[in-house]
């Protein structure tokens, strides 16, 4: 799946939201992920 794909699947879950909005949106929900993924990985070296 391209970035194309995900960000229809993101805009369809977001119609209300401006371009912007949709990235301060998805910055929102993943960076958790993205902070948590890089802690452990850091713990492990």
């Amino acid at each position: 799946m391209n970035d194309s794909r995900y960000y229809e699947i993101w805009r369809r879950q977001n119609l209300d939201a401006d371009p912007q909005e949709l990235e301060r949106r998805f910055v929102e929900k993943n960076w958790p992920k993205c902070v948590a993924l890089r802690a452990r990985a850091w713990r492990r070296c």
